[in-house]
């Protein structure tokens, strides 16, 4: 059985039809999720339902717990995080934005994009081979990004423009991932890191797929930031 129709209403109202986990604004891409799973006795009460988005949703489904890297989320955690995004969706609706709030979001906006510029950073990595070694002290300011992520200072009040910015860290998380994975020191040139070249030589397939996954990842980035960027720029300039 699934969530009755009324729970799935009042918990897609009760989101902004929002992930209440990466905040992203989904429309029809969205699902309801048990908290406690059916099969661990888990009914379809709203208590024990959580929107996600078809991504979110993707991985309660597909998480290996014996995989060694990554955390599980734990049903309270899941609890908390879909309070707190009701929460933020109740206290901030549109018709009480208004000015005071959209000055707030421009302040936030000009934080990010000062921590995050387009030159010299994200034009790097919009226009960067990864398959190549590169300055590592280039991508400073994406770690910079990462490591303020959960500043309540550094969040939107508007909660479409505030998912943008959870999609934009998730994809800048997978950036720094892929290149933490497949990216060594170039002894030759200190400072700079890179695909090992020997893999180029010896092993093709895995230098063509290490390049291929980080500029995967740094073109979703890329893609993210710009639609932030757009977004901000229409909503805030009003």
């Amino acid at each position: 059985m699934s969530f009755p129709p009324k729970i799935r209403e009042d918990a897609f109202v009760a989101c902004g039809r929002h992930c209440c986990l990466c905040h992203r604004f989904c429309g029809l891409k969205i699902e309801i999720h048990h908290i406690i799973e059916k099969f661990e006795g888990g009914g379809d009460s709203y208590d024990n339902a959580i929107p996600l988005c078809f991504d979110c949703h993707s991985d309660m489904r597909t998480y290996d717990n014996k995989h060694p890297k990554g955390s599980k989320y734990t049903q309270d955690e899941l609890r908390r995080h879909r309070d707190i995004w009701y929460e933020k969706i109740q206290s901030t609706p549109i018709r009480a934005y208004g000015d005071i709030g959209r000055n707030a979001d421009r302040e936030v906006y000009a934080r990010i994009t000062e921590t995050l510029p387009y030159q010299p950073t994200m034009y790097f990595i919009e226009t960067f081979s990864f398959g190549g070694s590169f300055y590592k002290a280039t991508l400073d300011p994406i770690y910079e990004f990462y490591a303020y992520r959960n500043d309540p200072n550094m969040e939107f009040l508007d909660s479409d423009v505030e998912s943008l910015r959870k999609n934009l860290i998730k994809t800048i998380t997978i950036l720094i991932e892929k290149i933490g994975v497949y990216s060594f020191s170039d002894r030759s040139s200190p400072g700079y890191i890179g695909i090992p070249i020997e893999w180029k030589a010896r092993d093709h397939d895995k230098f063509l797929n290490a390049t291929d996954e980080i500029n995967a990842a740094a073109n979703a980035a890329m893609t993210s930031y710009r639609d932030l960027i757009r977004e901000c720029r229409f909503r805030l300039s009003k």
